[in-house]
């Protein structure tokens, strides 16, 4: 949570990049906002303790391409346009399958 505080500005800024970043963990990229089910957005606004209002969406278009940047340099991946998809550091953290 500390990363989203640090890295987004404003309610629903910083739940736009928790949707991206846990989409991201967990599919191994970054999902579009209208992708997301509804069920995990819930989940991650009450994590956040933002309003039920609180809906993940860009600002800007920079703010966009922001969130991606500052994704791919958390993880330590680079993006497609610069190569593969590959780690430089660390391989995104994935939770157990069931």
């Amino acid at each position: 949570m500390a990363f989203v505080r640090s890295k987004a500005n404003g309610e629903a800024g910083r739940l736009t990049l928790l949707v991206l970043r846990k989409g991201l963990q967990r599919l191994g990229y970054i999902p579009a906002l209208d992708q997301v089910p509804d069920g995990v957005t819930d989940y991650l606004r009450q994590r956040l303790d933002r309003p039920a209002e609180t809906t993940p969406v860009y600002e800007a278009e920079r703010s966009r391409h922001r969130y991606y940047r500052v994704l791919r340099a958390y993880l330590g991946l680079r993006s497609s346009s610069d190569g593969a998809r590959t780690s430089r550091s660390r391989p995104p953290v994935r939770p157990p399958t069931r």
